[in-house]
């Protein structure tokens, strides 16, 4: 993804200084890791070439398009590109069968408390803390 994306900057004729500072090819690369993160195999594997390719062509043509809209009000685009275009593989995958999505679900629920079980003392010692 790293590649991908910043080549595809460097032949699309983007900011120098943003692809020598790595924006462009982090894009591509945080791409590369959440499709491979989203994937049902849990690993990678090789059908996911082809959306990462895709993908990450996609990052420096919509850094380029948010940035003459963000730089009016004078705001960065940062990796605003990299979410966009994980948001819209994984609208495209909902039903695919050979891209399909594997939904992160949390290993134990979180303990539902209520007001009489809560120990304030204990509480009140947490918050110096940080916990």
């Amino acid at each position: 993804g790293t590649m991908i994306s910043t080549l595809s900057a460097i032949l699309l004729g983007q900011n120098r200084s943003q692809i020598a500072t790595g924006l462009h090819g982090y894009n591509g690369n945080l791409v590369g890791l959440l499709l491979a993160v989203f994937s049902n195999k849990g690993d990678w594997y090789w059908w996911l070439l082809l959306p990462v390719f895709v993908m990450s062509v996609i990052c420096p043509v919509l850094s380029s398009a948010l940035g003459s809209v963000m730089e009016k009000w004078d705001l960065p685009v940062f990796t605003l590109p990299f979410n966009i275009a994980v948001w819209m593989y994984l609208a495209a995958t909902r039903h695919n069968i050979y891209l399909t999505q594997n939904f992160i679900q949390p290993i134990n629920p979180s303990p539902n408390y209520t007001w009489s079980e809560l120990n304030v003392p204990m509480l009140l010692r947490a918050i110096p803390v940080g916990v």
